[in-house]
């Protein structure tokens, strides 16, 4: 006999409520498979991937900014020659009592989903391969940072002084106000 509720409506019996653990299993899958297609789909298309890049450059930049300011010292982001990726120098190997930073660098050969993308030109006013911020993170010289990704560019401006970062050809539109 079914169970009724005080105003006489039939009530679930307990095998008709929630889902079974198959069920479950079975949505799971369908979520994972569809998962499993659709972001590597995602981050094939180009665009994506070198404007992750871009964005992944300016905030490093920013680190490098801040941490030169954190700790006092001329810092620096040195682009390598080959183009696979950067890191940041600082003159904080002496000096005492301060806090350990992490480390900011990226070698895209091997990051796999900047896999591809490439340091095409460094372009800087001190003519080198170095982005400089001094002791109180002000960018030293101002210049541009072609990144490059299957034909499509991302180009990031940074101005002295408070070195403000622009992505040029952004599909994001990126731009902050430095410091």
């Amino acid at each position: 006999m079914p169970l009724r509720s005080s105003c006489g409506r039939r009530l679930a019996s307990p095998r008709q409520r929630g889902f079974t653990v198959f069920e479950l299993l079975i949505c799971l899958g369908l979520v994972t498979l569809t998962a499993a297609l659709a972001i590597p789909m995602y981050f094939e298309r180009g665009e994506v991937t070198l404007e992750h890049a871009a964005l992944q450059l300016c905030n490093d930049l920013r680190s490098t900014q801040n941490r030169a300011a954190y700790q006092g010292t001329e810092t620096v982001l040195h682009f390598d020659e080959d183009g696979c990726g950067y890191a940041a120098l600082d003159g904080s190997a002496g000096s005492k009592g301060r806090r350990k930073l992490r480390p900011v660098a990226r070698r895209y050969t091997r990051d796999g989903v900047f896999e591809g993308v490439r340091v095409l030109s460094v372009v800087l006013e001190n003519g080198g391969r170095s982005v400089r911020y001094q002791a109180l993170g002000n960018a030293v010289d101002a210049g541009e940072i072609v990144l490059g990704f299957r034909g499509e560019t991302r180009t990031i401006r940074i101005e002295r002084g408070a070195g403000q970062l622009s992505i040029f050809d952004s599909s994001s539109g990126w731009s902050d106000n430095g410091l």
